[in-house]
């Protein structure tokens, strides 16, 4: 049951119901849809409707939604308000054919598949990190040089938040200078000066020939905060600074730098679980 409101455009939905044993079958949805389909030939531009709790859902299946847009001078007092129900609307566009909205949205699910799978490159191979290491020496230069990635379409927009390079490098900046106070932090520990350089190349065991930075020192890191653009995330440095004690920590049980080592890690450790408590 409904009442039109042809000056105004519209029609207030008074009464609406389907048996509940024959409920979830579609029933209301065929008739919500040949209801649109015979208001558009009455250039009808809205439903408006006072929906209880348990109608809420079934509307917002059929396009109502809790934000009315129809001008308010449209509407007010020509419907009457109800205690404990929710005011919907529900536009009725002029081009779309209720008659057969399944077979529309079908027909465009299956576009968007056929799109994905003209698109997807999910049969290509791409080289491991290990090539790129070890073209670039052991860092990665930029995450869209990693194989694959600017390939999937990834750009520098969906790596870095902001919108503009103008954020991008503000968002940057703004990272880096937190890196450099919190690397001054470590420099401040008593163990610090144990990592200032690196370990001597004879002093190495053979076991580190998976470690790729070996030679990491406290310099190594501080030069890569000051460059601006190599960490770019708290996680990157934190990372580093583990590797470099874990570099350290292989020469040896015996070796007199261990409690240091130790100690170094578990200050690293909760600078970092501090920082992160602060944020």
């Amino acid at each position: 049951c409904y009442r039109p409101y042809y000056d105004q455009r519209f029609a207030e939905i008074a009464f609406l119901a389907i048996n509940s044993n024959e409920q979830v079958k579609g029933y209301g949805s065929i008739l919500m849809n040949q209801l649109k389909h015979h208001v558009q030939k009455e250039r009808i531009e809205y439903f408006l409707t006072y929906a209880d709790n348990f109608a809420i859902g079934y509307f917002q299946k059929q396009g109502f939604s809790k934000q009315v847009v129809m001008p308010k001078e449209r509407w007010q007092g020509f419907i009457k308000d109800y205690d404990g129900g929710t005011l919907m609307e529900c536009y009725i566009h002029p081009g779309m054919d209720y008659l057969n909205v399944s077979a529309i949205v079908a027909a465009q699910r299956q576009f968007i598949l056929d799109r994905v799978k003209e698109l997807q490159q999910s049969d290509v191979l791409h080289s491991g990190l290990d090539t790129l290491l070890a073209q670039s020496g052991g860092r990665i230069p930029s995450l869209l040089e990693v194989p694959g990635v600017a390939v999937a379409g990834w750009t520098s927009s969906h790596l870095y938040r902001g919108a503009t390079d103008r954020d991008r490098n503000s968002a940057q900046n703004k990272l880096t200078g937190f890196l450099k106070a919190l690397l001054d932090k470590v420099r401040g520990f008593r163990e610090a000066p144990l990592f200032l350089q690196p370990l001597p190349q004879s002093e190495l065991p053979a076991a580190l020939g998976q470690y790729t930075d070996m030679g990491l020192s406290l310099s190594l890191i501080s030069s890569r905060v000051r460059a601006g653009d190599y960490y770019k995330c708290k996680e990157a440095l934190q990372a580093d600074l583990h590797r470099m004690t874990t570099i350290w920590s292989h020469c040896g049980t015996d070796s007199p730098e261990r409690a240091a080592v130790e100690a170094m890690n578990q200050q690293v450790d909760e600078l970092f679980r501090d920082m992160q408590l602060k944020d």
